[in-house]
């Protein structure tokens, strides 16, 4: 008969190591994926479960351990000190879609959606009609494959701790936007979809910054669409990522961008007089409230302690939970998409430029666009902000701001 000391020990001890077994053994593939320069996803990027995360939350720790213990590989000078050589790493997945994936993204950037348009509009009787308006679903694919940046931040080759580093600005490409859109209407899904993300290697060195280190990450998404016989790219990223160092770090930070250098010349006016005609998009207002990052969350898997807790975002020096910078800005964007002609900065063709870039045309293509967003300023929880717009070449941009501070600024135009 077990002792009341060994019961309590297998209590404290044995039952969470069996409950973690029970977990981590089946998900092997994500600790080999962290483990490998170039690795393949054992299951679709899309699908990665609450227990998937757990466990990417736990190799992140390990990588932590590692760190501590002086076991991480250091971060090595590149020969030109003006930066880090960073290894090459790449992992690969594929990306499955349906209905419920559509559902959560709309239930986190138009929550007063009804929820039954989306499945509707996807019917197989009518697979080219457009959801409703306020549904644009630009941003679904890069919500969707954002989990591949955070097990490429937690390989254990990378001399870069994914704790307190941010993202600070992203260019989506839309090669082929109504595939994004409307993935389950357009593309042959019984086909697959493959997505790819890099980092690092000879071409593509972290930059050394007045904070820390910079990098960028890239996403390629191929997918074949109904009719066709061969896959081609539908959409790309580029995600800069923010790591902070300590101020001595080597090699230290230089300011040789040609902003500083038009600075020091004293030809500030000119570069301010570039700054674009902002005006309020008809007083709309990009509204996140406390539960916003759970809602985006549920869609790109990014659980961040600084996104889910009030308390762990102070511990990393934050006044507080912040929102995703992605989740703000697909907020934006669908404001935009309701009535681009009513929130659009008067100009030339300016509502034209809106409808051609956020709408389907009545041939049903459309034009391939890149949208570049900056995140300026972290938005403490719960956020009112001011949507604001304005004319730019080829397109438009917008900005969230409050308090005539901006948080993110973006710009989307035609290729």
């Amino acid at each position: 008969m077990a002792t009341p000391v060994a019961v309590g020990a297998f209590a404290a001890i044995g039952v969470p190591l069996l409950t973690a077994g029970l977990i981590l053994v089946p998900r092997l593939g994500l600790f080999k994926a962290t483990g490998a320069p170039h690795a393949v996803l054992p299951k679709p990027v899309s699908r990665l479960d609450g227990r998937d995360v757990l466990v990417i939350i736990f190799l992140i720790l390990v990588k932590l351990l590692q760190r501590v213990l002086g076991l991480a590989p250091p971060l090595m000078p590149s020969a030109d000190s003006l930066g880090f050589d960073l290894p090459a790493l790449s992992v690969t997945s594929t990306l499955d879609i349906d209905d419920d994936d559509l559902l959560r993204f709309d239930a986190a950037t138009s929550p007063g959606t009804n929820k039954s348009a989306p499945a509707a509009s996807s019917s197989k009787n009518d697979s080219l009609s457009a959801p409703a308006a306020e549904n644009n679903r630009s941003l679904l694919v890069a919500g969707l494959i954002n989990p591949l940046m955070s097990i490429l931040l937690a390989n254990r080759n990378l001399p870069i701790h994914p704790f307190g580093a941010v993202n600070t600005r992203n260019t989506f490409t839309f090669l082929d936007p109504e595939a994004c859109r409307y993935p389950t209407q357009v593309l042959d899904l019984t086909r697959g979809i493959t997505v790819s993300a890099s980092l690092g290697g000879p071409s593509n060195r972290g930059r050394r910054v007045r904070r820390g280190i910079e990098f960028e990450i890239y996403f390629e998404v191929a997918a074949l669409r109904r009719g066709d016989t061969s896959p081609t790219v539908i959409f790309k990223q580029v995600g800069a990522v923010l790591a902070h160092l300590p101020r001595d770090t080597k090699p230290l930070f230089r300011d040789l961008s040609p902003a500083a250098a038009v600075a020091a010349d004293g030809d500030g006016e000119k570069e301010r007089g570039q700054e674009p005609a902002w005006m309020s998009a008809d007083g709309e207002i990009v509204e996140l409230g406390m539960r916003a990052p759970k809602k985006w969350a549920a869609l790109c898997r990014d659980y961040n302690p600084i996104h889910m807790s009030s308390i762990l975002a102070r511990a990393f020096g934050f006044p507080g939970k912040i929102a995703h910078g992605n989740h703000a800005l697909a907020r934006a964007v669908e404001l935009i998409a309701r009535d681009p002609s009513r929130v659009m900065t008067p100009g030339p063709n300016t509502a034209d430029k809106a409808v051609l870039l956020l709408s389907r045309s009545d041939t049903g293509k459309e034009t391939p666009s890149a949208l570049e967003v900056q995140f300026k300023r972290p938005m403490v929880l719960p956020s009112r902000l001011g949507l604001e717009v304005a004319d730019v070449k080829g397109g438009f941009a917008l900005r969230v701001v409050k308090n005539e501070k901006e948080h993110l600024t973006a710009k989307w135009t035609k290729l």
